[in-house]
């Protein structure tokens, strides 16, 4: 499952976490990145010499304090792949908010796409220790619900 404020990022950490369990992401891609952003900043590769650190966007020293009154987002974007009760893997990616009752964080109303329209789940929290993570977003793809289904037969 993956949680956020923006739909755009989930896709894109989705997407890259697949390309790395994958082992899709080689050195190509990451060299084409490198021009793309040197392009965007109206730079061109200069070959034989260091890179230079563009400068800082920000001037240095603390941090602006929140304001009183302002609340972190209590609303959030969901990503989630899930075994069905039966035990087959659904790998595609079901899309859904979660939105927490108070502002403790403690219990959320959440809907979930792939579980049909018009039905809303709940949650509870009853503990501040995280647990051990169990799977990886991976352990959910198309590819792995292949090698299960290959596996029942043979």
């Amino acid at each position: 499952m993956l949680i956020g404020t923006d739909t755009a990022a989930l896709g894109q950490y989705g997407a890259r976490a697949d390309r790395e369990a994958g082992g899709h992401l080689d050195d190509e891609d990451d060299y084409d990145s490198e021009e793309e952003e040197e392009e965007e900043e109206g730079r061109k590769p200069q070959t034989g010499s260091k890179r230079k650190a563009p400068p800082p966007k920000r001037g240095r020293g603390r941090p602006k304090k929140a304001q009183a009154g302002t609340r972190t987002p209590q609303t959030y974007q969901l990503k989630a792949r899930c075994r069905e009760h039966e035990g087959p893997i659904d790998s595609e990616a079901g899309a859904g908010t979660i939105k927490f009752k108070d502002k403790n964080l403690a219990a959320f109303v959440g809907t979930l796409s792939s579980i049909g329209s018009g039905v809303s789940f709940t949650a509870r929290k009853f503990t501040d220790d995280p647990r051990p993570r169990q799977s990886e977003w991976a352990d959910y793809s198309a590819e792995q619900y292949e090698r299960e289904r290959v596996s029942r037969w043979h």
